[in-house]
């Protein structure tokens, strides 16, 4: 296959080959194969995309992503692909109906979304840099992990997230989403129960909607969230 990226979801594994095509392979539920089928597989299959009652090899990518239940591809172009579940919107179609064929991340207008750099899929929402360093969130926000300022809204297309400087990388958790600024700094937003923003919540529910510091680090060259974090 001549793999170049593998991502692995919880239940479902995902290569990038080195000619842009995606192979996937695991439990099948809620289509997050993207392969069209609905059947679980032991072996790789290639994702699909669907055009007028057709399918199609998903072609042209440059980067994926395995989430929980869903996953994101990036393009050539800078356009994002998604598949799996979608219940709380966390494909960015537009819609909350899951999808087992990869479709194009929309804007408001239904535009397809470009310009993204860089992605990652959370356990019920999705998150993006763009190659001018901005972030866009949507899916589920019940703990504020969307960073847009409020909670308990589901979002079924890209947002931006204000309030921050260049972001060179991101990972999205469970409830909780991190940024890394070009400055060094890190950036989180979403669930804090359990400290994992790395900084005092203002919020006393134990979460922020909002972007916060982690204290004590600067310099700092990547960031990742754990599983199920």
């Amino acid at each position: 296959y001549n793999v170049a990226k593998i991502s692995a979801g919880d239940e479902h594994t995902a290569a990038l080959s080195q000619n842009g095509n995606v192979w996937t392979w695991g439990y099948n539920y809620y289509g997050r194969l993207g392969d069209g089928s609905g059947e679980t597989r032991a072996m790789p299959g290639k994702v699909v995309t669907a055009l007028n009652y057709e399918t199609f090899d998903l072609e042209g990518i440059v980067d994926i992503d395995a989430g929980i239940t869903h996953s994101l591809a990036i393009a050539a172009d800078g356009s994002i692909y998604a598949w799996g579940d979608n219940m709380y919107g966390e494909l960015g179609d537009g819609t909350k109906a899951q999808k087992s064929t990869a479709v194009k991340v929309v804007n408001e207008d239904g535009s397809d979304f470009s310009g993204a750099n860089g992605i990652s899929a959370g356990n019920e929402h999705s998150v993006l840099f763009t190659n001018l360093g901005e972030i866009y969130t949507w899916g589920h926000n019940d703990y504020g992990q969307l960073g847009l300022g409020n909670a308990s809204i589901v979002v079924s297309t890209p947002q931006k997230v204000e309030s921050l400087p260049e972001i060179v990388s991101i990972s999205a958790g469970k409830q909780h989403t991190m940024a890394l600024g070009a400055d060094g700094y890190v950036y989180s937003f979403g669930d804090n129960s359990l400290g994992q923003l790395g900084a005092p919540s203002k919020d006393k529910s134990k979460r922020s909607s909002t972007p916060v510091v982690a204290q004590g680090l600067n310099k700092v060259i990547s960031i990742s969230i754990g599983a199920g974090g």
